[in-house]
This record gives C-alpha cells, structure tokens and sequence, in this order.
C-alpha cells in the first residue's frame, strides 16, 4: 500500500499538466516544496531513532553486546557511539537528555544544510523556467517575498498535500509500526534524506532544462515524472530493510529484570 500511495502522489502532477494547465515552473516548484517536506520527516524521525538507540543501549549487557544483529545495530548507529553505556544504565534520565540534546543538534546541522540549497535551488528554477533571465541576473536580485512564493504555491496545493499524505503515511507505518527506526539506525535516518534530495534535485532539474530548452515541454514534463517516479520508488527499495528482532531469550530475559 506505501508504494501505492508513493506513485499516486508522484504521478498527480501529470493532472496538472493535462487538466490545469501546470507548466514547468510549478512542476519544479513542487519537487522543490518537496525538499522541505523530506528535510521535515527526517527531523521527525531523528529524535524517535535516537531515543530507540540510547534507551536499548543502557539495557544491554555484556552478552547482548555479543549479538551479531545488536553489533549491527551499533553500527548503523555510529554517530551516537560516544555515549557510554555503563554511564546511561547509571543514570537512566540522561537517556532523555542526551535525545533531546542529539535531535537539537542533528536537527540544527540538517537544517543549516538545506535552508541555502533550497534558497539557491529556488532562484535557479525562477531564473531559468518562470522569468528567463541569466543566472548572474537572477543570483544578484532579490530573493522572492514569501507573499509570492505562497501565492505560486496555492495553484499545486492538492500536489503538496498528496506529497503529505505519502510521507507521513511512509513515517506512521514503515518507520514507526514496523520499527524502521531500529533496522535503519540514525546514520541512515540522517543521511539518507540528505542524499535523497540531492540527487532528486540534480536529476530533475537536468531533465526540466533538457526538455525545455528543445522547446519539448509537454514530452519532458511527462518523461520528468516518470524518472522522479522511478527515483523515489529506488529509494523507496533502498530504505527497505527486513526487520531484525532480538532473540527471545535475551527480550525475556531483559523484561525479567
């Protein structure tokens, strides 16, 4: 059902185009609207990751820490591999304190990196696709006042909200029902949207511009989403891992205490 709903959010923008008329600009509009969104979800996703992490580590013991799958785990979960786990078991509190403190920071880094990349990514598609004026023009004027930026945005609003519905579905069953948090680890739930985005970003902006400088918008528009489409459901196979559970004995063990 989460690829269902994936490809019916990235396929709606075709409606657009046939039915209301959407030009490049708003399909690009969108796909950048849509960086937000990931940059969102994957700040949701830190602190619950994070907690996961940190409050297993504080009740495994020395033979969990034996565990190929819990070695994994850890693995997956580097970037928090300076706390001490002797030190958490001793004062139980600090679990919390150290997530909040993490997801802060983590959170803070991942939106210092995409508040430029969007900023310089939204005058770039303005500059090329909405006024067509060169870039050194476009880079050197002001940046758009929100009151515009909302106001191209009202038009695609039903795609955003489509775009909504299918991160937050991804959010409440994959990585919170199935426990996502626990097979993909926070190095994964931190790096992954960031690459993500990127590599979205490039491609569809590469192909937009392809098509449109041939003067073929129609064709490119339809073959633009598509390949966005194909993207996101590699990403989608890519984020997928088969959930691990710890062996029941040591689960029984641990609830016995």
């Amino acid at each position: 059902m989460g690829k269902g709903i994936l490809i019916i959010a990235n396929l709606f923008p075709l409606l657009g185009a046939f039915y209301w008329n959407w030009q490049t600009y708003d399909i690009m509009l969108l796909y950048w609207i849509e960086t937000g969104v990931i940059g969102l979800f994957a700040g949701l996703k830190i602190p619950v990751a994070s907690w996961s992490f940190l409050h297993d580590l504080a009740q495994w013991t020395e033979k969990d820490l034996q565990n190929p799958l819990i070695q994994e785990r850890k693995a997956r979960s580097s970037l928090l591999g300076h706390h001490n786990r002797s030190w958490l078991q001793k004062n139980p509190k600090m679990v919390i304190i150290s997530t909040i403190t993490t997801s802060l920071v983590l959170g803070v880094c991942i939106g210092t990196l995409l508040m430029p990349f969007m900023a310089a990514m939204l005058i770039l598609i303005q500059a090329v696709f909405l006024y067509q004026t060169s870039l050194s023009d476009a880079f050197s004027s002001p940046f758009p006042e929100v009151k515009t930026i909302i106001s191209q945005l009202i038009p695609i609003s039903g795609a955003i909200a489509m775009l909504c519905i299918s991160y937050a579905f991804e959010y409440l069953t994959r990585f919170l029902v199935l426990q996502e948090y626990k097979t993909q680890g926070i190095n994964r739930v931190l790096l992954a949207p960031l690459t993500r985005i990127v590599i979205l970003q490039l491609t569809t902006f590469s192909c937009a511009l392809l098509f449109w400088v041939f003067y073929r918008e129609m064709l490119g528009l339809v073959i633009l989403v598509l390949i966005k489409t194909f993207a996101d459901l590699l990403f989608f196979q890519f984020l997928s891992y088969p959930i691990h559970q710890e062996p029941r004995s040591q689960t029984l063990t641990r609830a016995s205490k």
